[in-house]
């Protein structure tokens, strides 16, 4: 047992007494030192490199994250801004063309001031019947009657057909089953007076067409169309467009008419008919 434990200690000195050796021979030798050293960074380097991988890839993915986040933020607050411009653009473009409309009215009525102006707002127009007709929030309470013509944007747009006590309804002169039309009138290049009908209109050049004419005289281009009032109901000299072009096919000429008011666009009707 002795024996035992002096043998221990025994190896216990010499293995003691070989790392301080070896430790002592490192340290006075330099270059084996220095290599010592240097292995031993190189390896600690390589392994922190391993080790520092993960960490810095998701670093990275952080960054990568909060950056998409950001711009996820940033785009839905633009569609937002975007949106709400998109709708104050389109509440400015509606005002603007009801702006437009009742100023052209205004013009109409101090042209017109011998007769009776009635301007009324359109209160129903389905998209079924967009060219044909629509209705107007004015009636009979308003003495409003069937002699009288519509228009709007400063030109004829039709004609009324149907009378209660608060809504009209307008036949357009865009619809093409009209069998209803509007006597017109338009100054040659001579001065003379070349009396009409407006009979159609052509949808695809939006173009109302002038026919039936009673006079072969020259016609200028720009030359205004009014009502002539010879159908002894309409009221005369009511603007309905500017000449756009004239075609003469085998001694039937037609005058091709850009009517003053956009049947795409009508906000407001102006009723016109002989004072009373």
């Amino acid at each position: 047992m002795k024996n035992s434990f002096y043998r221990f200690l025994l190896y216990a000195f010499v293995l003691i007494l070989f790392f301080v050796m070896l430790i002592s021979f490192v340290f006075r030798n330099y270059k084996l030192s220095r290599d010592v050293s240097s292995n031993v960074s190189v390896v600690v380097s390589k392994v922190d490199s391993v080790i520092s991988v993960p960490f810095t890839a998701l670093a990275k993915s952080h960054d990568v994250i909060s950056d998409f986040l950001s711009t996820y933020s940033e785009n839905r607050d633009l569609k937002k801004s975007l949106s709400t411009l998109e709708n104050q653009s389109a509440v400015i473009s509606n005002l603007q063309e009801e702006n437009d409309s009742l100023r052209a009215s205004l013009n109409l009525s101090d042209k017109l001031s011998r007769n009776n102006v009635i301007t009324a707002e359109v209160s129903m127009r389905p998209s079924v019947t967009w060219l044909k007709e629509l209705t107007i929030n004015v009636g009979k309470s308003k003495s409003v009657s069937k002699s009288m013509l519509a228009t709007s944007n400063g030109g004829v747009i039709g004609f009324i057909t149907k009378i209660y006590d608060h809504s009209t309804t307008i036949s357009l002169l865009s619809n093409s089953s009209n069998d209803s039309y509007i006597a017109c009138s338009v100054k040659g290049e001579d001065g003379s007076q070349i009396f009409g009908i407006i009979s159609s209109y052509n949808n695809k050049k939006k173009l109302l067409e002038m026919t039936q004419l009673n006079s072969s005289s020259d016609v200028k281009v720009g030359s205004e169309v009014v009502t002539s009032g010879l159908d002894e109901v309409s009221v005369k000299d009511v603007p309905i467009g500017k000449v756009e072009s004239v075609i003469d096919y085998e001694g039937n000429r037609t005058i091709l008419v850009k009517p003053y008011a956009d049947f795409d666009k009508i906000s407001y009707v102006t009723l016109v008919g002989e004072g009373k």
